[in-house]
């Protein structure tokens, strides 16, 4: 038999940090030549034979800081509406970037998991810190903005790979003997197995608060969808006539269509709000909900055509349509299901529901420019007060159902 040695904890601890930090730094190197030849591509397609290419490998870099929610200060202008098709992909990379480091260490309990995901995240903020010094000249961001955006967002990348890594190959344990005493050597684990083993550690009650609110939601956003693709069909001449005020040769064209596919998802998150009523703004002062459309001008960017003037009267119809899809999502969860602690159950519910919906209105706010346009976006406080109405509201519909379901064989027989 191998006999283990007494320094094991060691072993597992320290390269933990290591392993993080070498995913990070190879993530970003990556990214920042993908930014390189991004940007010559660019800088030859549209640039002007005068202008220098570190503005245009400049422009890239705060692209990228910009994506990961980074607000960043141009003269008077302030840009903080990250576009959530980038953001996606860098969140997937810096996924696939913590999968590596998942897989280089020896992961046997959550305090790694910790470890290992902090650790990440402030080597990505780090690394970012130093690029901001160094690269940006005209462009002002605020280090302490910039590491809690760049920290969260690594977080959310590490939080996503752990829920994906499965494919965890455990050795068989391991025995010494030593004085007639044997101690079983640790086994390594997937991160997804010890997060549902601590998620499962929770009351059945919880999980099934957990569960309904999430299906709720997810069934909103659904809705949300259709009602987008319904909008974009109509104003399709709208981002068409903006398009084309705006661009006037090949690469421009290129560049609007691509700005345009990156911020479709934060359009369908305000659609998302405007389904539930608590709606969204393009600037101060302007007010866009199912009943309410008071929008000035707006800047000449595509994606912002898709933003309705005017909806017609009967679209009011969608309150009446979100509580009964609500109210359908509680009452097939619940109905052959009895619960404990109702007071549990709703603690988990409500706490989900205002925690999913207030992400979803960070994510789809910022700015993109100056002035009134500073503030642009989802208020996170009438999203979630909106959203709590109709899915609570949902849910006592449902159990009235259930109610009426189970008593009525009762009263037949």
């Amino acid at each position: 038999m191998k006999r283990r040695k007494s320094n094991a904890v060691a072993e597992v601890i320290w390269p933990l940090p290591l392993a993080a930090v070498i995913a990070s730094l190879w993530a970003n190197v990556v990214l920042l030549v993908v930014t390189l030849l991004s940007a010559s591509f660019i800088w030859i397609l549209t640039a002007e034979s005068s202008t220098e290419f570190s503005l245009a490998l400049n422009i890239g870099v705060a692209f990228l800081a910009f994506s990961q929610f980074v607000t960043l200060q141009v003269g008077a202008l302030t840009f903080g509406l990250a576009p959530l098709g980038v953001s996606f992909i860098l969140l997937w990379f810096l996924k696939v970037a913590f999968l590596r480091a998942l897989r280089a260490s020896l992961i046997t309990q959550a305090l790694h998991l910790v470890m290992l995901s902090l650790t990440f995240a402030m080597s990505h903020a780090g690394i970012w810190w130093v690029i901001t010094r160094f690269l940006f000249e005209d462009i002002q961001v605020s280090s302490g903005q910039m590491l809690l955006a760049t920290s969260v967002f690594a977080l959310s990348a590490s939080i996503w790979a752990m829920l994906r890594q499965v494919d965890v190959e455990v050795e068989e344990t391991e025995y010494e003997i030593s004085l007639e005493r044997t101690s079983p050597r640790e086994k390594q684990r997937s991160a997804r197995t010890i997060l549902l083993d601590i998620y499962g550690a929770l009351h059945p009650d919880i999980h099934l608060g957990f569960k309904v609110a999430f299906r709720i939601f997810f069934i909103f956003m659904l809705y949300a969808i259709v009602l987008f693709l319904i909008n974009g069909i109509l104003n399709l001449n709208s981002v068409r006539q903006v398009a084309a005020i705006s661009a006037n040769d090949v690469g421009s064209w290129i560049l609007l269509t691509l700005l345009t596919l990156l911020y479709i998802p934060t359009v369908v998150l305000w659609m998302y709000s405007l389904a539930l009523g608590a709606g969204f703004s393009v600037g101060a002062g302007s007010v866009i909900n199912l009943h309410t459309q008071a929008v000035g001008p707006l800047p000449s960017l595509p994606f912002l055509g898709f933003v309705p003037y005017d909806l017609p009267d009967w679209v009011a119809v969608s309150y009446v349509l979100v509580l009964l899809l609500s109210t359908f999502v509680g009452f097939v969860n619940l109905r052959k299901i009895r619960v404990d602690s109702f007071r549990r159950f709703m603690i988990a519910f409500v706490t989900l529901t205002v925690l999913l919906n207030s992400s979803i209105a960070l994510l789809g706010s910022g700015g993109i420019g100056s002035g009134r346009f500073e503030e642009v976006g989802i208020s996170a406080l009438m999203l979630s007060i909106w959203a709590l109405v109709f899915a609570v509201l949902g849910l006592a519909g449902a159990l009235l159902l259930i109610s009426r379901t189970r008593t009525k064989p009762n009263m037949e027989r």
